[in-house]
Formats: structure tokens, C-alpha cells, sequence
């Protein structure tokens, strides 16, 4: 495939879906630095519209977001000190910050010298800047140490010897960039699009960049600036007039349905982090989450266009498989690959997916499928069982106990209760069914001949798991309630 077709390919990718599908290993941390690196671009967020009020190829959008970073931060990319700080290891052995011991053997590949190369860098630019910072000297900074200030600031290994430059949970003191995956694929952008979409959308957004801003009594921004590392510039007060419309959002389609249900439920999940004593780090990483589901929700469901509003995925949110709920998990299963079917089916008849060529004549084209970015998204965003599907082992819909908790608090508002039907009904406006009511309707929209069994055993399996989790409880009557914890 040309390269122009390839381009053309990509944008009509990110009408489709707000994403550009070209690789399916967008994590959690890309997410959450991608957030970040966008949020500090605010109040003067570049333009993502052309002269003519057509937006811009995402390329280029990311260019101009690029250019506002360098303009604004000098060095906005992680440097080699904080680098070496990140990484303990590489694939041919182990870095020490006291000692230079990485030389490679006189067989080594010259891709292997290359990267004993890139470590030397990295530690030796390490060794210079913390025999500088710490008062005990680089003795002090021994194996274990390194190896707990890396588990820190880059608890997810998105930091590598070279390239990866994504750590944990992100600041606007300590962020990174990874060309490939932090901004080039839209995901952060599409986001934050949909809330600066609307005023209550906006709103999140200044709260949200408020709690990134507000990051001084965060332990990782304690660690960073003990290390003397990270910006030290500061970033100006927003207002929502700033945030809004400050980020790019395809145009036509559902987009506007699904900024508003962004916001609601963005909303509610910042309203509970002021009820409570929710740090930045947190708040951020429970926007990432929603993120990642809203994101993955609305490609599953599309089908040319729209997202189809009928379409139905089966909740089982059991903490592990047993004799009891396996035929329940075989159905959810179902359920999913139904979904994701769908979705691939609808990408060939629309002729939206990218094929790229080997480089060898004996290597077969690969084909980008956005049934596969959509279901590693999720499940790297903790949504889907299991997480890697090694084998080719079938996923499902069973949000992890932290993902549970943001799905809960985005339906809930801290001062409601509700009952069963009333969360079910507000789930179902994401397109996911939890079970437990109306089972042989929801049985029919699931495409589930005899399901109503199987919709009533997740109902009470999902009951249980919330109760557990101290988000539901079960009154004296046998009647359960969502509160989310907060009664």
C-alpha cells in the first residue's frame, strides 16, 4: 500500500473511531501521559482546525502539539538522567548507576552494540547528576534503591533503554513521550475531545488539570524533586473557557452523544474524588480508566457511522473462574466476540483497515484489525479477562476491582442510591449489561437463545462482587442498592 493510500487510511480511521488502529499495544500509562503532555499545552491549546474549519490530519495536529510542548518546556522529553533513573534492566543484563560494567562481547551484533552504547549513555549521564544530588554520594544509591525509585516512576515498564517513554502515573513535573504510541494514535486527544465538547465537559477539565497542577504533596513529585529531576516550570490557572473546545473531536456520527455521556460520567467520578481526600495521581488514573472503557466501548459498537445503540455486552465480573459461573463467562465470551465480529465486518465494508507490506517477499501483509485495538485496550485498561490473550484465549467482559470502582462512580452520583434497575438502566446507556432484571429481553438484544438463565446468574454475580467491594449493599429484604460506598 502506497504511503498516501496509508495516510488517507489513517484519518478516515480517526473519523471512524477517533483513534488511528496501527498498533495494539496502547497502555494505560500511554494514556495517562498522553493526558498529560495535552493538558499542559492549556490555556493556549493549538489550533486543530484549518483556516477552512476542517480539522487537521491528526499528523499534523500532533506537530502543532509538539511545537507548543518546545516552546513552552525546555526539554518536555525524558531526559537520560531521568531515563537511568527508570530502568534497572535491558534484554543483555542489568544497569548499575555506581559502576560502568555494560560492554558487550567481541560477538556481539551490532544491534547489541548499539544498545550497550544507548546504556552507557544513560548511566553515565546518571552518575553525573545523582553524585551531584545525593548526599551520600552514588554508594548510597545501591542496587535495591535504583530498583525502588524505578518501581516508582515506572511501575508499568513503559520506560526502556531507548524509545518506551512512558511512566507511571505522570505529572506536569514528570511526564514522557513515546513517538509511536503517547499522542500518534489520537486516543488522549479523542478524550479530552469529547470533554471540551460541552460546558460540563470543560468544567472536568480544569478540575482535572487542577489536580494534575496541584501536585506538590504527591509522593511521586516528592521523589522527582528530591532527585532534582522534571520540569521546573510552572503552568498558568485555567478557566473553562480555555478548555473549551480546546481539543479536536471527529465531527458528524454519534460523537456528540458520546461527549455528553463523557462528561456525566466524568463528573461524577471527580465529585466523588472531593468528597474523599483523592490525590492527583489517583484522579488522573481513574480518568484513564474511563478513558480507555468509553474509548473501547464506542469501537465495539460501531457499525458505519454510528455506534449502534442496540447492541449489548454481557457483564460477569467474577474475580476467577469456577464450576459455578463457567457456562456464565463461556456466554460473556460470546458476547464479546460477537461484538468484536461485528466491528471488523463493518471496518472491511467500509474499507478502513490498514494493511502494511513485509519487507520480505516471504512475510505476509499485516493487517491492523480494529476489533484487536479495541479488546487490548480495554483489557490493558483492566476491563476485560484475561489481560493478555496468550493462546489465543477468549476474553470477556470482568472489569478488575479498581475498574469496577470507576464504572460504579461514574453511573452514581455521591449523594444517590439507587436500585438495581435503576444502575442496570444507566449501564445500559454504555451498551453493558449487568443482568439481574427483564433476563429473557436482555437475552433477546444479546442474541442469546435460552439466555435468560445465563443474564440472571451474572445479575446475581456482578450483586455480589459489587457488595464485596463495599459499592452495593443488601438490605434486610434480599433488595441490593448501589451507593458506590459512599453511605
Amino acid at each position: 500500500m502506497s504511503k498516501p493510500d496509508q495516510q488517507d487510511l489513517k484519518q478516515r480511521s480517526y473519523e471512524a473511531w477517533g483513534v488511528i488502529v496501527e498498533t495494539g499495544n496502547v497502555r494505560g500509562a500511554h494514556l495517562a501521559n498522553g493526558i498529560v503532555q495535552l493538558l499542559r499545552v492549556l490555556p493556549d491549546a493549538p489550533d486543530w482546525t484549518d483556516e477552512r474549519g476542517e480539522i487537521l490530519a491528526s499528523k499534523t495536529y500532533v506537530g502543532a502539539v509538539e511545537q507548543a510542548l518546545d516552546e513552552r518546556f525546555d526539554g518536555w522529553r525524558l531526559s537520560d538522567v531521568e531515563r537511568a533513573l527508570c530502568v534497572t534492566g535491558f534484554k543483555r543484563g542489568t544497569i548499575d548507576l555506581r559502576h560502568d560494567r555494560g560492554t558487550p562481547s567481541e560477538a556481539a551484533t551490532q544491534r547489541d552494540k548499539q544498545l550497550f552504547k544507548e546504556v552507557r549513555k544513560i548511566a553515565e549521564a546518571g552518575r553525573r547528576h545523582l553524585s551531584q544530588c545525593l548526599s551520600g554520594g552514588l554508594q548510597a544509591l545501591t542496587p535495591e534503591v535504583h530498583r525502588a525509585i524505578a518501581d516508582v516512576l515506572n511501575a508499568d515498564d513503559r520506560v526502556k533503554v531507548s524509545q518506551a517513554s512512558d511512566p507511571t502515573t505522570p505529572g506536569f513535573r514528570f511526564t514522557g513521550f513515546s513517538s509511536p504510541h503517547t499522542l500518534s494514535g489520537m486516543h488522549a486527544a479523542t478524550f479530552l475531545g469529547l470533554l471540551s465538547a460541552t460546558e460540563r465537559g470543560a468544567d472536568c477539565l480544569v478540575r482535572l488539570y487542577n489536580a494534575v497542577r496541584g501536585e506538590n504533596l504527591e509522593p511521586q513529585n516528592s521523589l522527582v524533586h528530591l532527585l532534582g529531576v522534571g520540569s521546573s516550570e510552572s503552568c498558568e490557572s485555567v478557566c473553562v473557557a480555555d478548555a473549551s473546545l480546546a481539543y479536536p473531536l471527529p465531527s458528524g456520527g454519534d460523537w456528540g452523544e458520546w461527549a455528553n455521556l463523557a462528561g456525566k460520567m466524568t463528573q461524577r467520578l471527580l465529585d466523588w474524588a472531593s468528597e474523599g481526600t483523592s490525590m492527583g495521581a489517583e484522579i488522573l488514573m481513574g480518568v484513564v480508566d474511563l478513558a480507555s472503557l468509553l474509548l473501547s466501548l464506542r469501537m465495539l459498537r460501531w457499525r458505519g457511522g454510528n455506534s449502534d445503540a442496540g447492541k449489548l455486552l454481557l457483564v460477569v465480573s467474577a474475580s476467577q473462574r469456577s464450576p459455578r459461573n463457567r457456562s456464565t463467562i463461556e456466554r460473556a465470551q460470546v458476547s464479546l466476540n460477537g461484538l468484536a465480529a461485528g466491528l471488523d465486518d463493518a471496518a472491511a465494508e467500509a474499507d478502513i483497515i490498514l494493511t502494511k507490506e513485509r519487507k520480505s517477499r516471504d512475510e505476509k501483509p499485516r493487517h491492523y484489525y480494529p476489533s484487536k485495538h479495541a479488546l487490548n485496550l480495554a483489557a490493558s485498561g483492566g476491563w476485560l479477562r484475561p489481560r493478555e490473550a496468550r493462546g489465543g484465549a477468549k476474553r470477556y467482559f470482568a472489569p478488575g476491582s479498581r475498574q469496577l470502582s470507576t464504572l460504579v462512580r461514574a453511573l452514581v452520583n455521591p449523594s444517590e442510591d439507587l436500585t438495581w434497575s435503576e444502575f442496570a438502566a444507566r449501564a445500559e446507556t454504555l451498551g453493558l449489561a449487568f443482568g439481574g432484571l427483564q433476563e429473557h429481553s436482555i437475552a433477546k438484544r444479546l442474541h442469546m437463545l435460552g439466555g435468560a438463565a445465563t443474564v440472571r446468574d451474572a445479575g446475581g454475580i456482578n450483586k455480589e462482587h459489587l457488595i464485596s467491594l463495599g459499592l452495593a449493599r443488601r438490605e434486610s429484604d434480599d433488595v441490593v442498592r448501589i451507593d458506590g460506598g459512599g453511605w
